[in-house]
């Protein structure tokens, strides 16, 4: 049996609650939505107060921030 045939069948043999049929609706949605617009639409729903809170500097030092390691930027740093 090739792998598709396997997933035909598993596909088959799915709830159909798991299978998303596509809509004109969604298939428009899906081909017009990128990635950045998602994401956009997102940050919009943000409050500005929240925003406020992320550090200028996130981008530059997120590991730094992820994992508690952050230096003051005046300290000389090896990378």
């Amino acid at each position: 049996m090739t792998p598709k045939e396997q997933l035909l069948q598993e596909i088959a043999r799915s709830p159909e609650f798991l299978i998303e049929k596509p809509t004109p609706e969604t298939s428009q949605n899906a081909s017009s939505d990128s990635f950045l617009g998602w994401m956009d639409e997102i940050s919009t729903q943000i409050p500005q107060e929240e925003w406020a809170k992320i550090p200028s500097d996130l981008s530059k030092n997120l590991d730094d921030y992820l994992y508690g390691l952050h230096k003051p930027e005046n300290e000389n740093r090896i990378c």
